[in-house]
């Protein structure tokens, strides 16, 4: 299921030419909603803040030098680049994103995907300490986001387990 909700994603927040529109535009319905890659960028920074605490901010859509997303937590400025894909992502956005925590000195980074990663993205992640969020764990932190945000405003999960406890990041 997750990997179908992760799918969605990708159809909901990717980048459409010119021709893909004119053809969603005759076979969608009104029902279906339809966001920009960027507004992509501000669903995370929500997820993420929800998650792992601190604030979010999201940079300009051009000249951010593949930091979509600067993350203040206790632990110190964490660098995001989110890449709204259907194919596994490369070990390219890690190095992008690992160049900018060197120059920014900053605590960390992150490479979320819808998608997932290809295995060298995996090694070379795991090398230069730069965490991976895949499509499925995504829509497992928009879950646990959503329950949290039903418990704080007081409307009780349908789970009947406590569901805080699993808001602690993988």
């Amino acid at each position: 299921m997750y990997k179908t909700i992760a799918m969605g994603l990708y159809y909901r927040f990717k980048k459409e030419d010119k021709k893909e529109v004119e053809l969603s535009n005759q076979t969608l319905t009104s029902n279906f909603i339809k966001n920009s890659p960027y507004e992509f960028e501000y669903f995370v920074a929500d997820i993420l803040e929800g998650i792992y605490g601190g604030t979010t901010y999201v940079t300009e859509s051009s000249g951010d030098y593949g930091v979509d997303i600067e993350h203040q937590r206790s632990k110190g400025l964490f660098l995001v680049q989110v890449k709204c894909y259907k194919e596994d992502v490369s070990f390219d956005p890690i190095a992008i994103i690992h160049s900018q925590i060197v120059k920014q000195n900053a605590s960390g980074g992150i490479v979320l995907t819808t998608s997932g990663f290809t295995s060298n993205a995996q090694k070379y992640a795991k090398e230069v300490d730069v965490e991976l969020i895949d499509g499925l764990q995504l829509v497992h932190f928009w879950s646990l986001y959503l329950q949290k945000q039903a418990h704080e405003l007081g409307h009780p999960s349908n789970d009947t387990n406590d569901n805080n406890r699993d808001l602690k990041p993988a």
